[in-house]
């Protein structure tokens, strides 16, 4: 009778689920929590160094010239034929790649010629010293950019490999060798460098605080709910502890204890503690963590068994 027992006999469970999200609103760290946090977690908040610049730019098409003759065009077709193919492999015809092969020759020549003008400046400032007044001989644009990470190098020079490289070995006012981007030449010059820092809490408080809840939600969630077990099996009423924390209580439904917990999912721990719960014991010893969330079990009621 007792294998007939347990062989048919179904079991119906409450449970509530306790997850880090759910926690996350309750929990509000104090000052020195967050400032003990900062200190235990620096690395994650520790700004960069970084570094402020002016620099000159020779962009290929401020020096590319129009006047390509049919031969180059032809010469540089047939030099890279591969190229020109549509996409599903069908070799382009001349007369069809013409407009992409000039376009492609006159940048080409267009960097050629802007990497010499830039060799030509480079040379000419690092001699004299004189970055501002060659700019302004030369009717050349500088650009500054404020203090932005070695890092993460602004959309100007995120085609530069080694930018933060380059930046860190020059001195203040030093410019840099020729640097080359997408479509353009360029010369840098250091104006400062801001070494990298922590921060005090009060200038990232929002930030470290996210980091914290994050990091501690699952650790709350676990304690949380061993609070609550330890309330439900000094016999106080489910509905009444649950209700005060603002949690859900469920319901599995009447299951055959096996592999999976409806609702839930497969946990073999929690599977042989249910096994054991009854009406006189109708809690578990522990909370059990299953999907990055915690839950308590209450034994509701079994199924009737024919005898």
């Amino acid at each position: 009778f007792d294998v007939y027992v347990m062989q048919n006999q179904k079991i119906n469970l409450n449970f509530v689920q306790i997850a880090g999200a759910d926690i996350k609103k309750k929990i509000t760290p104090t000052e020195a929590e967050l400032e003990t946090y900062l200190k235990n977690n620096g690395k994650l908040f520790r700004q960069p160094e970084q570094a402020k610049i002016k620099y000159l730019s020779f962009p290929a098409k401020n020096f590319a010239s129009a006047d390509i003759n049919d031969a180059d065009l032809r010469d540089y077709y047939n030099r890279n034929r591969d190229k020109y193919k549509t996409k599903d492999g069908r070799q382009l015809q001349f007369a069809e790649a013409r407009s992409a092969v000039a376009n492609e020759l006159m940048n080409l020549r267009g960097m050629q010629a802007a990497y010499t003008e830039a060799k030509k400046a480079h040379d000419t400032i690092y001699q004299e010293e004189n970055f501002e007044a060659y700019a302004a001989k030369n009717k050349l644009k500088i650009n500054i950019l404020d203090f932005f990470p070695l890092n993460k190098p602004p959309q100007e020079f995120s085609f530069v490999k080694d930018l933060a490289a380059i930046l860190m070995e020059l001195q203040k006012n030093e410019i840099s060798s020729v640097i080359k981007t997408e479509n353009s030449y360029h010369i840098i010059q250091l104006v400062d460098r801001k070494a990298s820092y922590l921060p005090k809490l009060s200038d990232i408080r929002n930030e470290v605080e996210k980091s914290f809840v994050e990091s501690e939600k699952q650790n709350i969630a676990e304690k949380e709910a061993m609070t609550i077990l330890a309330s439900l099996k000094k016999g106080e009423p489910l509905n009444k502890v649950i209700g005060e924390k603002g949690f859900i209580i469920n319901e599995t439904g009447f299951f055959q204890p096996g592999d999976n917990i409806p609702q839930i999912g497969a946990s073999r721990e929690a599977t042989e503690a249910i096994m054991q719960l009854s009406a006189g014991k109708p809690y578990p010893d522990k909370p059990f963590r299953i999907n990055n969330s915690y839950l308590i079990f209450k034994f509701k009621e079994a199924s009737n068994v024919d005898p």
